[in-house]
Parts: C-alpha cells; structure tokens; sequence
C-alpha cells in the first residue's frame, strides 16, 4: 500500500474459446516546460514523449498539454501516427514555473472529453517532479491520480533527468494504476 493506494495482482489466462478485442487507445502527453527543465531535461522529455507516440498503432489517438505557468493544450486529440506530432513536441521550450497539477488536470480533462468504453485511455506526465503551482504536495497528486484511476484510466509517471523527485513520481504512477519511468 502506497499512501491510500492498495494493490491487486490478478494473473488470466485466455483458453482457446477466448477471443481477444484490440482496443483504440488514447494517450495524453503532458510534458513539464519550466525553467526547470531547460536544456538537457526537456530534450530528454520531449524524445521519450515523441517515443511514446511512435509506440502507438494506427487506431490510437495523442493529446499533448506542455505545463508551465499554465497547462496550455498544443494538440488535441490527434491520430497518434500524424507527422505533426512530433513537430509539436519539438517545438516546445521552457518557460514559467511548474504547474504540475494544472497540466495534468488538463490531460485528465482531454480523456474524458473523448472517453469512450472500447477505448483505453492514459496519462503520461513528463516531468522533474518538482511543482510550484497553486497545489504541490504529495497528497494533492496522490488525490489526483486516484480520481484518474477511478475514472478508468492510468497514469505514467516519466522522472526526469538526475535529480528529478523520485518519490512523487512513483506515487503518482502507483496511485494512477501506471507505470513510473526514470528518463535521462
């Protein structure tokens, strides 16, 4: 149990009469664009976002939210394999303090705009970790990726660089039923 997360492992397995559905997907990029991530970090981000993107099929959608001051939508549900796509993450720099919160709200708020129930739908937040915005404890992230789980949804948390804060970027991928990276 991490913070009010608990956890079930739940292992299936399919017999011939199973038939498998693949399922669209949907994927919010919210990647962190503060000072704090000048230079080196947010080249790191954006080529693990871009990464991200080219991992999806042809049936799958990307949002991407770049945060600093303020969460600001740069695309909106898109087909993951449009050319734009990476343009518009290279074109992202650093500006502004880190709104964490607002951007991944932001993305929350993309998913469930488009939420559909032969969908899936996740969050990948790209970021230091280290938030300065109206809310920025660990509980306000935790009650956050929470609410995203509970709506059906997971979140992945991408730490990075070197000093990025470890122990909020695990809670939020443990809470959001997700995975949590270390980029560098």
């Amino acid at each position: 149990m991490v913070g009010n997360c608990s956890y079930v492992s739940l292992e299936l397995s399919p017999d011939e009469s199973t038939q498998l559905l693949q399922k669209s997907h949907h994927v919010a990029l919210v990647i962190d664009c503060s000072y704090s991530m000048e230079g080196e970090p947010l080249a790191d981000a954006k080529d693990a976002a871009i990464k991200a993107a080219n991992t999806l099929h042809q049936n799958d959608f990307v949002s991407i939210v770049a945060f600093s001051d303020e969460p600001i939508v740069v695309l909106s549900q898109s087909p993951a394999h449009n050319e734009n796509v990476e343009n518009v993450i290279l074109s992202l720099e650093a500006i502004g303090l880190t709104d964490m919160h607002g951007g991944m709200s932001k993305g929350f708020e993309l998913l469930q705009q488009t939420a559909d129930p032969n969908m899936i739908n996740k969050l990948m937040v790209f970021t230091d970790g280290y938030p300065n915005g109206d809310k920025q404890e660990d509980e306000d992230f935790e009650e956050l990726a929470i609410k995203i789980r509970t709506a059906g949804m997971t979140v992945d948390a991408n730490g990075i660089g070197i000093g990025y804060n470890e122990k909020l970027t695990k809670l939020i991928a443990e809470c959001g039923g997700g995975k949590w990276y270390h980029t560098e």
